[in-house]
C-alpha cells in the first residue's frame, strides 16, 4: 500500500538572507536580490521546515491578524515568484 504525502516546499540552500538593514534574500547562484516585507520574512523563516502549503498558511495566520482568504491569496502569489525564481521548490 502507498502512502500519500503531501509535497513540501523547500528553500534552496544558495539563497541567503541578511538581516540589516533590511532583510533581503540573495540568490548567490543568479546574483538577484529580493527584497522582504515581513510576512515575506516570516514565510521564508517558516519554509526552513519545509512544511506544506496548508501547514505554512496556517502558521502565518496565526502570527498575522489578517483574513485567510486575503493571507492564502498572498501566500500563493508570493510562492509563486519564489518558485518561478528558483528560490524554492516542491519536494
Amino acid at each position: 500500500m502507498q502512502t500519500h504525502h503531501e509535497p513540501r516546499l523547500v528553500r534552496d540552500p544558495r539563497v541567503l538572507i541578511t538581516q540589516r538593514p533590511r532583510e533581503v534574500l540573495i540568490d548567490v547562484r543568479r546574483g538577484r536580490r529580493v527584497a522582504l516585507n515581513s510576512v515575506s520574512a516570516g514565510m521564508w523563516t517558516l519554509l526552513a521546515t519545509e512544511p506544506t502549503l496548508a501547514g505554512l498558511v496556517d502558521a502565518l495566520w496565526n502570527q498575522y491578524d489578517v483574513r485567510a482568504d486575503i493571507l492564502a491569496h498572498d501566500v500563493a502569489v508570493t510562492l509563486t515568484a519564489w518558485l518561478d525564481a528558483g528560490l524554492i521548490v516542491w519536494r
